[in-house]
């Protein structure tokens, strides 16, 4: 007989399948069992199992499958199956280590599709081990979209997670009618609805109200009489008329 181990997937217990030939002439059975001994690096992880349970003629196999194994994070080399045969009392040690991935997978694809479409875009393609976070900049406000993971094996066959739906932002919290800049828009402050494109500014508030990138300049009225000092022919002197009968350009409150 010739006996053989399987690489489980990585996760916190595994299974392992041993499979067993009949090579010989004879027959053997359920009176005369072969005895697999799971040899763990911790004690308490150990495991034994016995088969086969129907009498097997030459040529013909069975196996003896172990699950619950111990896996301890993906490292190599956790289990050593020892395998002692009725006939004889030489052992036949076989090792069962643990990839760091399995290898039978290549590739994680992230894709991406609009709502209710079956054509589908990749948005990033990444290795097969660890954990990915990925965000999906660009879309269209307030729309939505679906999105799935495809996992490819290296023989380039896929198989493909459940669809998640998503909708983005409408970028316009603030319901103004001006879309956030976050989104594309020309909305400035997305969080107050008096900010945007086209307001009233207010001078000297340190706010920019109208979104041109600036605010405009304090009003500075000296004289107090409602004319601001850069257009205010005599700022000094309060002359709410702004008379200037010579036309000097100066007030005459100011001659």
């Amino acid at each position: 007989m010739a006996g053989g181990a399987t690489s489980a997937e990585a996760a916190t217990t595994g299974t392992v399948t041993v499979l067993f030939k009949n090579t010989g002439v004879g027959k053997f059975g359920p009176s005369n069992q072969v005895y697999v001994y799971a040899d763990a690096d911790f004690n308490s992880y150990d495991k034994t199992l016995c088969g086969p349970t129907t009498t097997v003629g030459p040529g013909q196999t069975f196996t003896v499958q172990f699950s619950g194994l111990y896996v301890w994070s993906g490292f190599q080399g956790i289990y050593r199956f020892e395998v002692r045969y009725p006939d004889t009392t030489t052992m036949l040690y076989t090792a069962w280590s643990l990839p760091p991935r399995p290898t039978d997978f290549d590739r994680i694809v992230l894709e991406r599709a609009p709502a209710g479409s079956s054509t589908w875009t990749v948005i990033k393609t990444f290795a097969y081990w660890g954990a990915s976070y990925n965000s999906d900049p660009g879309r269209a406000p307030g729309s939505t979209y679906q999105y799935r993971v495809a996992l490819y094996d290296r023989y380039d066959a896929g198989s493909y997670s459940n669809v998640k739906q998503c909708t983005t932002q409408t970028g316009d919290s603030d319901q103004d009618g001006y879309v956030s800049t976050n989104y594309g828009g020309n909305d400035c402050n997305d969080s107050d609805a008096s900010i945007h494109p086209g307001a009233t500014e207010t001078p000297g508030d340190g706010i920019d109200q109208d979104c041109d990138g600036s605010d405009l300049p304090a009003v500075v009225d000296s004289d107090g009489d409602g004319i601001a000092d850069d257009v205010d022919n005599c700022p000094a002197v309060p002359n709410a008329d702004q008379a200037d009968t010579d036309q000097d350009g100066v007030g005459d409150a100011c001659a």
